[in-house]
């Protein structure tokens, strides 16, 4: 109690205006429930990142791919117009294939039918496998509920090849100073589902990266 009492005295300035107005015991109260609540979310988060590792051991020491190429560089296709611009380190071809969403955002077609074709598979692939084990898959964010984290079925050193091949010669193109050195990526491939009363299903192939 003496400790609780200690923290709440410094956090008095800061607590609520609906809090400030309680008596000091149901302070110590309010308090002791919010610190009680956090400390649960600790250990549940460190509980969730001990099952992920220990997925990614499983993974990385069982899972055969379907498309075994697609871990290599050589394996990933890009689009003509794309590789031509930055084999050439073309600004011109660079500028025409690029389209401006917003400012400073762009968007262009990086990599071929078939290979996002084959990465759609091989997602379907590892889910499958995920299932027969037992394994939960882990999807790119909240908001999806279906689609998985490239890295997560050993995709990380290509993804990073390719980042510094394809991905850096563009962002040094189009953000000087940031782009120069990239140093994560975020590449994940999610299902949408569309419509009301038909369930339409739309696979996306998604490359995040992380400039700072």
């Amino acid at each position: 109690m003496a400790s609780i009492s200690s923290y709440l005295e410094s956090l008095r300035d800061y607590l609520p205006q609906e809090v400030r107005s309680l008596s000091t015991e149901k302070q110590i109260e309010w308090l002791s429930e919010l610190l009680s609540h956090r400390h649960r979310h600790q250990r549940e988060e460190e509980q969730q990142q001990k099952a992920y590792e220990e997925a990614r051991r499983i993974i990385a020491e069982e899972y055969r791919p379907l498309h075994h190429h697609l871990y290599r560089l050589d394996g990933w296709k890009v689009t003509d117009g794309f590789s031509e611009a930055v084999r050439n380190k073309d600004i011109i071809k660079m500028r025409a294939i690029l389209n401006e969403e917003r400012s400073g955002v762009y968007t262009c077609d990086i990599l071929s039918k078939e290979t996002c074709r084959e990465l759609v598979e091989e997602v379907h692939h590892f889910e499958k496998w995920c299932k027969d084990h037992q394994l939960r898959v882990n999807r790119p964010n909240s908001m999806n509920k279906y689609g998985a984290i490239l890295d997560d079925f050993g995709l990380q050193p290509v993804l990073d090849e390719f980042m510094k091949a394809y991905i850096q010669p563009f962002s040094t193109f189009l953000y000087p100073v940031l782009g120069q050195d990239l140093d994560s990526h975020h590449g994940f491939v999610v299902e949408y589902e569309l419509g009301d009363s038909e369930c339409v299903s739309g696979r996306c192939v998604y490359w995040g990266t992380s400039l700072l």
